[in-house]
């Protein structure tokens, strides 16, 4: 026979309703019980039937993730966070790609729904799904669905597109670029809104080159700014993988960063201080966006605490090697 609660109730010499808490995650219990009841599950081989459970709580504990790369590492980090987070509160995590594909991302949205999951995070640029009849979180996102009154968690982008123009120009640069995505959203502020308020309030030259936030389109995009301009001396990437594509054509044309041509990613994705020379970039607090998220998730599933006002987050400069070092 298959061992059941009682039976890992019994051998963990703790109460049904102690173990129950262990599985769901649903309350603190004290460490050295939990370690017991771990311990117990273990020796026994016990599988909590999960459909049972869903259908007595009428959930899964089953959080959906969708993002729109899996290749950017930045959503990779993304998604570590929010797993790590739902793990330690006792939910599981199912990644969905959608390729930044909307019919796609629908596609997710109502399969995940008919198998009972109980709320979604979100990354995506697509209006999405409509009527979702679960909690839903947007993270990096601007404006959702006016009907819809879902949370929206992410980092102060103006005030990073802000610092990474100013610190170009304080190290020097009067003529700047910005590359990378497009404004999406005309009424909202954005990376490059902070790039260009904080070019013009200097006095600066700038100039802007549109491409996708990733690294064959950003070769494509550096390339037309050299192709237009000879004479810039600071680029502001719109994320570290076009930066990586600049320092690429930077090399390819013998350009010398930070001598010659100075630049600032943005993300601060794990491989930027890795290179060589090592990114100076904007860090988006990742874990922070990633435990946020479930955190407010489940505050609406315990408590149907719901929000609806944007939550911004802070954003960092952190210098390295692709700007010039501060004069003694």
């Amino acid at each position: 026979m298959k061992p059941t609660i009682r039976d890992v109730a019994e051998k963990a010499n703790v109460s049904v309703a102690t173990v129950s808490r262990v599985l769901n995650g649903t309350a603190n219990v004290n460490k050295k019980k939990k370690h017991k009841v771990e311990i117990a599950i273990e020796e026994l081989g016990y599988r909590p039937n999960f459909i049972a459970r869903s259908l007595s709580k009428k959930n899964t504990n089953t959080i959906g993730l969708i993002l729109p790369s899996i290749v950017n590492p930045f959503f990779n980090e993304i998604a570590e966070a929010v797993e790590k987070t739902a793990h330690s509160r006792g939910y599981k995590v199912i990644l969905c790609n959608s390729s930044n594909d909307e019919e796609k991302e629908k596609h997710y949205i109502r399969s995940l729904i008919q198998n009972q999951i109980d709320g979604f995070v979100i990354i995506s640029d697509n209006k999405g799904e409509s009527n979702i009849k679960v909690p839903v979180v947007y993270l990096d996102r601007y404006s959702v669905d006016m009907d819809q009154k879902h949370p929206i968690i992410r980092s102060n982008h103006y005030q990073g597109g802000y610092k990474a123009a100013t610190h170009l120009i304080e190290k020097g640069c009067s003529k700047i670029a910005y590359i990378g995505k497009k404004k999406l959203h005309e009424d909202k502020d954005e990376r490059i809104d902070g790039f260009i308020d904080a070019a013009e309030n200097a006095g600066v030259d700038w100039e802007s080159i549109y491409c996708e936030y990733n690294y064959d389109s950003g070769s494509k995009g550096i390339s037309e700014l050299f192709r237009r301009r000879v004479d810039i001396e600071g680029i502001f990437a719109g994320n570290d993988l076009i930066a990586y594509a600049v320092i690429r054509e930077a090399f390819d044309r013998n350009i010398k960063i930070p001598e010659e041509l100075q630049l600032v990613g943005y993300d601060d994705i794990m491989f930027s201080k890795l290179l060589t020379p090592a990114l100076t970039t904007i860090a988006q607090p990742v874990k922070a966006l990633g435990k946020l998220a479930v955190d407010v998730i489940i505050d609406i599933l315990d408590n149907n605490n719901y929000v609806s006002d944007d939550i911004v987050l802070p954003v960092n400069l952190v210098r390295r090697n692709t700007t010039k070092k501060d004069e003694v």
